[in-house]
């Protein structure tokens, strides 16, 4: 509201107050925003060490855009070394609650989430499809229904096995 000045005359400063008390309430969407005012220094001094500070306590309280963010940054160094392993032990955890984006980054890992919500990796999907189709003799498959019923297009098998 004070922010973007609607319905009241604009105020940054009035508008990190709101921000800073929601978030010292606990209200984890708060911490997180005042995590990226620190991080980017709007408003306030850059702060890395706060930004962290803010995000942390919204992951805690499993906000999962909070790990998406925590995930992005040690990713890319942003206010924080690059820390691969922190990068994914986040995206993992916002991947878990159903972060669409946490589980697109994590295949940039190699990883995916089954339907049971664990973390698995691809190169092992990969290799237990390659062992399925070494069993199986393309040429007496004659019936694409048989497939489709297993969720598997004959077109995308057949491409595997030649590109094997």
């Amino acid at each position: 509201m004070y922010e973007d000045g609607k319905g009241v005359k604009k105020d940054g400063k009035k508008a990190f107050e709101y921000y800073e008390r929601a978030a010292k309430q606990g209200i984890a969407p708060y911490q997180c925003e005042l995590g990226f005012k620190y991080l980017n220094g709007t408003g306030v001094e850059q702060d890395s060490d706060k930004a962290m500070k803010y995000f942390k306590l919204a992951t805690d309280q499993g906000f999962d855009y909070a790990m998406l963010i925590q995930g992005e940054l040690h990713m890319e160094g942003i206010g924080v070394p690059v820390d691969l392993d922190k990068s994914v032990k986040y995206l993992k955890q916002a991947a878990r609650q159903g972060n669409e984006k946490a589980k697109e980054m994590l295949e940039y890992f190699g990883l995916y989430i089954d339907e049971e919500g664990k973390i698995k990796s691809l190169t092992d999907a990969k290799d237990k499809l390659a062992q399925a189709v070494d069993t199986i003799d393309i040429s007496t498959i004659t019936d694409p229904n048989m497939l489709d019923s297993l969720g598997v297009e004959l077109s995308c098998l057949r491409s595997w096995i030649h590109l094997r």
